[in-house]
Formats: C-alpha cells, structure tokens, sequence
C-alpha cells in the first residue's frame, strides 16, 4: 500500500485538474491522456486499445460516458496489473544486472547506475529515486531486495515517462504548437507507428504528406530533421518536421 499511495494522490491530482468545475467525474475520453501523464503507459494508443480490448475495462466502463474518480481508480488498477504481467518476465534479469557483487541486494549506488543507464542524470531525479527507495523498502533494511524491486523499477519507469510527456510538451510550446494540436499529432503518430517501435520511417510519413497536400515525398526536408541519416524520425523530430510541412492555416491555431 505504501508505494502505491503517492501514485494514488498524484492520480486525484490529475483528476481534480480536469474536473475544474467539481462536478464529480472526467470524459472517458480523457483517460488515456490522463494515464500517460502520469507515465503508465508506453504510448496511449497502448492504453487506448486496453481500454477497448481488455474484457475487465470493457465491461468497467460499459455505457459510461463520465467517469467518477472510484471508477477511475478501479480503471488504473487493472491497467496496473495488465502491465506488471507484461514486464515481470523482465524483472528478475533487470535486478540481477545491477545487483553487481550478487548479495540479492540493491543499494542507493547500484539503483542509480541504473538511472544513469537510463538517462537520468538530473539531480532532481536522483532525490526523486531515493524517496521512492525509502517507499518501497518495506523491511526497512534500506537496500532493496527481489520482490521489492518490481515497485520500485515500476515508479523509476513511471517517472522517466512523465518526463518525456513534459519535455515533449515544452517543445510543441516552443515551437508554436497548441495543446490541442500537441494531443492531434500524438494521435497521427502512434496511428502511423505500425510497428510501435517509437519512431517513424520515411515510408510510414509518406501517406500523411499526401493528405496535407504534399505531392511528393520531401525527404531532403526530411533529412534535416535525421542528421544520423538512418530514415526515421522519433516523435520529438516528427514535430519539428510536422511544423515545418503543415498548411500555414493548420499553425494558427497556436497563434491565436
């Protein structure tokens, strides 16, 4: 219960944003949004076929168009047990990776090696990763052992995640994109990542240029924005690309 209480308190927070007026519940289309804000998912195209294909969340939000918090927290909970069984099967090599002199322990050094090999080098990240030791140690002994770690990688994991959504978002700030056009092409995205490899080939962006109207594949254009030349562009690049090739009355929005 412990480690699972401050997931438990950030999720009424966010629940609380998006009710604004206190009317009780949120739009069940804002569930998956809400989710990989808090870093649950890999995507929310991810959490969005969940939401249509897991006969549990099926059956949860059957003829519900607003979802009160209760039923948002049952939701969270069975998204939270499909993933855990999806990475479990992982864990026990990932623990023993950094358990580097094999006593069946993790110290604070040997979980930040493991940050470091994730690239979080921020000092922020660091305090934030020995509270989350302090949650998750529940026999006290202050390393973490085996059956401890799942909670732990699964709030490292987490918070890696809600990074990427924010830094992502700060980008499509900076480079004039609305909220509204952020979440768009998001959507188009993962819609386009057939292979849910994170990144996008040059093939995967062609039928989206014919749609805004580009009659031919721009890949010069592209090409600036994949300086490694190895034909694919992540999503932070897609927008700056996107940027580029949209309609000027597709921008204004951000404009405005």
């Amino acid at each position: 219960f412990l480690h699972f209480r401050s997931s438990l308190v950030e999720l009424h927070d966010r629940f609380r944003d998006r009710d604004p007026f206190n009317k009780g519940s949120i739009k069940k289309s804002e569930i998956a949004e809400l989710f990989m804000e808090l870093g649950l998912g890999g995507n929310d195209s991810w959490i969005s076929d969940l939401l249509e294909s897991d006969e549990v969340l099926v059956s949860l939000l059957a003829n519900r168009e607003g979802v009160d918090f209760s039923l948002l927290l049952a939701v969270f909970k069975r998204i939270r047990e499909l993933k855990d069984g999806l990475e479990s099967k992982d864990l026990k090599s990932i623990f023993q990776m950094y358990d580097v002199d094999g006593d069946g322990h993790l110290t604070e050094v040997e979980v930040f090696k493991l940050l470091q090999d994730l690239g979080m080098m921020e000092a922020e990240e660091r305090v934030q990763a020995s509270k989350f030791i302090d949650i998750c140690d529940i026999d006290g002994n202050g390393t973490i052992e085996e059956e401890e770690f799942g909670a732990l990688f699964q709030k490292i994991a987490e918070m890696r995640r809600r990074h990427h959504w924010d830094q992502d978002k700060q980008l499509a700030i900076q480079i004039g994109f609305s909220e509204s056009q952020l979440a768009d092409l998001r959507e188009i995205f993962h819609s386009l990542d057939t292979e849910k490899v994170g990144c996008l080939t040059f093939q995967d962006i062609a039928p989206l240029m014919k749609m805004i109207g580009r009659k031919q594949h721009p890949k010069d254009l592209l090409y600036q924005y994949d300086p490694e030349r190895v034909g694919r562009l992540d999503f932070r690049r897609f927008l700056a690309f996107m940027k580029e090739v949209m309609p000027p009355e597709d921008n204004s929005e951000a404009d405005d």
